[in-house]
């Protein structure tokens, strides 16, 4: 049986300036999990490493990942120090490879992406459609291309589904192109 302690619970909602670390530290020791999981959408968010630490050192082996909102690769290798092991989803770190650095970079599947037949897309995008990228896809609608535009695999937002690995793949190789990007790059 796997039981949960959720730190940003313990937290509540105060940024990580205002937070009580030491007692969430103290709180997770008395809880004893079998590991931690802190899952980093942002650094500004995350506990200071210091307290990462404490908790990989005092409490249990710590398991940080990083999504593709990770801009930089110096913020998980911050980390590096402090944690047993780095998850990174959706991004390819610039680092040899590393037995403390697990890449789960779904397009690396060869078992799922691999030429699949006819390519009757032309340009497809699967993501979170922020407002940047909300306004680029319109633009790339009103075109006279066959543009198919679809949720991506984290985060479900009204009129995108979520995609399976599966689905995603399969778009991936009906597409003659694909775009995503961030803010500043659409």
């Amino acid at each position: 049986e796997v039981v949960t302690f959720f730190f940003d619970e313990a937290r509540g909602l105060k940024a990580r300036a205002d937070a009580d670390w030491s007692r969430m530290v103290a709180q997770a020791k008395e809880f004893a999990p079998d590991f931690i999981v802190l899952s980093v959408m942002s650094d500004d968010w995350a506990p200071p490493r210091e307290y990462i630490r404490k908790l990989n050192e005092d409490v249990a082996p710590v398991v940080a990942i990083f999504y593709d909102t990770i801009s930089d690769w110096n913020t998980p290798q911050a980390y590096y120090d402090n944690v047993t092991l780095l998850v990174i989803l959706d991004a390819e770190p610039n680092c040899a490879p590393d037995p403390k650095i697990l890449r789960l970079w779904t397009p690396v599947d060869a078992t799922l992406f691999k030429p699949r037949g006819e390519r009757d897309i032309d340009v497809s995008f699967a993501g979170t459609p922020w407002a940047s990228r909300g306004y680029f896809n319109c633009r790339l609608e009103k075109t006279s291309l066959n543009v198919v535009i679809s949720g991506g695999q984290h985060i479900e937002q009204e009129h995108y589904q979520l995609l399976t690995k599966r689905e995603y793949a399969e778009l991936m190789s009906r597409s003659r192109a694909v775009v995503n990007g961030t803010s500043g790059q659409m």
